[in-house]
């Protein structure tokens, strides 16, 4: 048992270094044009408050600080303090400053209503059914009135290109367990769900807003 977990420490570490490549090629090329599509299903505008939650190696938080400019906050949350590391570095190379917190997605350091918009970019399939409960509900509670969530993630469908395509990124399986995006949503108490447009086939994106009435 101390070996596999040993291993399993070695390979955490390693991940981060070859995440961005393995990210580029399972997302078939097309890795860029998903962040667009994210930031643009978020709706973000000038001095908007983004928190990522899962954010990785940060490319998403990064193009978010970009998209807000200087008067913006931009926050990165992640488990692995590796990820966050590169992050760091990511930032730092983009000069595009934003803050990075070691956490879950499940649970937020954060007060009430202080952000306009969630993103949980590729986290949602990592999440058992109760910790996806758990992290809509931690999105909602810390979005201001009229704040967005944008979940982009696997996601079920019945045609053959999309499955294959999910395959091919290694995801098949994910995919055919998924749960429908839009009512996670729902059921988070969040409205005005709806599907966004994808670049990538196998990829879902489907945004949420808070409304208080």
């Amino acid at each position: 048992m101390f070996r596999r977990d040993r291993s399993y420490e070695r390979v955490i570490a390693v991940l981060p270094m070859f995440y961005d490549p393995l990210v580029w090629v399972l997302g078939l090329g097309r890795v860029k044009a998903l962040r667009q599509a994210t930031l643009g299903a978020a709706q973000i505008s000038a001095g908007d408050a983004v928190l990522d939650a899962g954010c990785g190696t940060g490319a998403v938080a990064v193009e978010a600080r970009v998209a807000t400019g200087p008067t913006s906050r931009v926050v990165g949350m992640d488990s692995s303090s590796a990820m966050l590391e590169r992050a760091r570095r990511r930032s730092d190379r983009a000069h595009a400053a934003i803050e990075l917190i070691e956490g879950p997605a499940t649970a937020f350091p954060f007060p009430d209503a202080c952000f306009d918009v969630v993103v949980f970019s590729l986290v949602m399939h990592y999440l058992t059914a109760e910790a996806k409960t758990r992290a809509i509900g931690e999105a909602r509670r810390v979005l201001r009135e009229g704040g967005r969530v944008v979940l982009v993630d696997f996601g079920r469908s019945d045609s053959r290109l999309t499955r294959l395509n999910q395959h091919l990124m290694l995801h098949g399986g994910v995919a055919s367990r998924a749960p429908d995006l839009g009512a996670l949503l729902l059921a988070g108490d969040l409205v005005e769900v709806s599907s966004q447009p994808s670049p990538l086939a196998a990829l879902h994106v489907v945004r949420g807003t808070r409304r208080d009435y």
